[in-house]
């Protein structure tokens, strides 16, 4: 990862919901120490992910998001996300995101930590009016999804310009996530996760089939 920072390509980590020390140890998944590790040597933004799923209660919300701050970095941010089932309490990311931005109010945390919500581009007007919610119950910004097609991005990013999600004045911040894709099987999982139908969009059937060809050709 440092050889990437240090690039000047990125301003920043965003680090997933790590597992406990010692859980799922023999299936090599990320610990909570290696967490630590990496944060320690880390510049810029760190955003800690703090899923809904993974958490027992608001009580572990809680938890999460003190021992996330405690970081020495430059900015920090908390990702709030509803994330796969994983034994929680079946929290959305609204709840979390209600529960950091009561958590920063009442003085828990500084005000300059950052909370950050997912988007999807790839869901048009329908995730815009979520953005709004979102931004409704405290949200500084936002991180996507992998922006696929051209077309649905650009319906999306209209439809939160217009709805307000997403402005010129500087008072959220949208940082696009970008998939590295290496094969037609890759695209096909990202176009599953953002939840894009290649048998109902003409768009995604037409990038599928320019990517075959090209994948041939590579």
């Amino acid at each position: 990862m440092q050889p990437a920072m240090s690039s000047g390509a990125f301003s920043g980590v965003v680090y997933p919901d790590f597992r406990e020390k010692g859980e799922d140890a023999s299936r090599g998944l990320a610990t909570s120490a290696d967490a630590e590790e990496s944060r320690a040597t880390s510049s810029g933004l760190i955003v800690q992910t703090i899923a809904g799923g993974r958490c027992a209660g608001l009580d572990d919300v809680r938890v999460r998001a003190l021992e996330a701050v405690r970081v020495d970095a430059r900015e920090v941010g908390l990702l709030a996300v509803s994330g796969d089932s994983g034994g929680g309490g079946g929290l959305g990311s609204m709840d979390v995101l209600r529960e950091l931005a009561a958590m920063r109010a009442r003085g828990e945390f500084s005000r300059d930590v950052k909370l950050l919500a997912a988007a999807n581009p790839m869901r048009g007007a329908e995730d815009a009016a979520r953005m709004v919610a979102k931004r409704e119950l405290g949200c500084d910004g936002f991180i996507t999804q992998p922006a696929l097609l051209r077309d649905a991005f650009a319906e999306w990013h209209e439809s939160a310009v217009k709805y307000g999600a997403l402005d010129d004045s500087g008072d959220v911040t949208c940082h696009l996530g970008i998939a590295c894709i290496k094969s037609t099987k890759s695209l096909d999982f990202w176009l599953n996760l953002t939840g894009v139908n290649r048998s109902t969009s003409a768009e995604a059937r037409m990038v599928f089939d320019e990517f075959v060809s090209r994948e041939i050709e590579m």
